[in-house]
């Protein structure tokens, strides 16, 4: 067995305390220069290990704005669970466009309709799997619908956008003073 070894990695540490907004929460989250990510938080505890981030401080991978759907399926990757209501609403638009298309009649709209009230398919995965055994309805699988926990999408959306705000002023900050640096006068 072939085991890769990385150097030791320089950690930081941020703490964001609870701002008092609604729902912002607090967060404890370490990253390290070799790619390390890792947080504890009000939303849920979350890592991942980015070794080719691409960039050269890795602080700079979170600087980015509207990143939140690509780092919710890096820290909470699939599957995710069951959403009886999405898959609900999926199956009824599907079954309402065949009806538009003039695909199916109206007695077989309506009994595909009821059948996903008979076979509780809002209420449970197993609803939905015998609603998928019995549909006459082509590609079914289609309509079943899963979603991310909504304490990850909070994490990703609120609390990596707070990180980002402290990362872009941390960055700013040390581009300032060693901008000041280079411009001051050299001793005499």
């Amino acid at each position: 067995m072939t085991t890769k070894t990385y150097p030791t990695p320089k950690l930081r540490w941020y703490y964001l305390p609870s701002t008092g907004a609604w729902r912002d929460g607090y967060a404890m989250i370490v990253i390290g220069d070799n790619g390390y990510f890792s947080a504890v938080s009000d939303y849920g505890n979350y890592a991942y290990f980015w070794p080719h981030h691409g960039c050269k401080d890795f602080r700079e991978f979170f600087r980015g704005e509207d990143q939140w759907d690509y780092m919710l399926r890096k820290l909470c990757p699939k599957p995710w669970p069951y959403d009886g209501e999405a898959t609900v609403k999926a199956i009824k638009e599907r079954i309402l466009a065949s009806r538009r298309e003039k695909c199916w009649d109206r007695v077989r709209a309506r009994m595909e309709w009821e059948r996903i009230e008979d076979c509780g398919v809002e209420e449970s995965l197993i609803g939905a799997h015998e609603w998928y055994t019995t549909t006459t309805m082509d590609d079914a699988y289609e309509c079943i619908e899963h979603s991310p926990p909504p304490q990850a999408v909070h994490f990703c959306k609120v609390t990596l956008q707070r990180f980002a705000d402290v990362i872009r002023a941390e960055l700013a900050a040390e581009r300032a003073a060693t901008e000041e640096g280079e411009t001051a006068c050299p001793p005499t």
